[in-house]
């Protein structure tokens, strides 16, 4: 499961899972928390708002990327939900919850 999820609910609704990380770890790990979170979210929602439609953004901040060989691995995860293809945007940690929501 992802570490947090950030519901932006300004205009349309926008789920933002994010998964924070020291640094770069294994990339079906990490496909594997987006997709667990997913589902929990959907879980969530459909508890308190049934017919809400939202927009997940799939966000993995970690310390340093570099040239580590999982980072091309990471960009190039494509995970379906609700038959939509999804990517990972990488961030550095540090990101504020303002640009995260900004960046719709």
């Amino acid at each position: 499961m992802c570490d947090c999820f950030v519901f932006d609910d300004r205009n349309t609704l926008t789920v933002h899972l994010v998964e924070l990380k020291s640094k770069v770890s294994d990339a079906c790990d990490i496909k594997e928390k987006f997709e667990n979170g997913l589902n929990g979210c959907s879980r969530i929602l459909k508890t308190i708002s049934p017919n809400k439609q939202y927009t997940p953004k799939l966000v993995l901040a970690a310390h340093n990327y570099g040239r580590h060989p999982e980072t091309k691995k990471l960009r190039g995860i494509q995970i379906r939900f609700n038959g939509k293809p999804y990517h990972i945007h990488l961030e550095k940690c540090g990101l504020k919850l303002a640009s995260l929501c900004s960046a719709k």
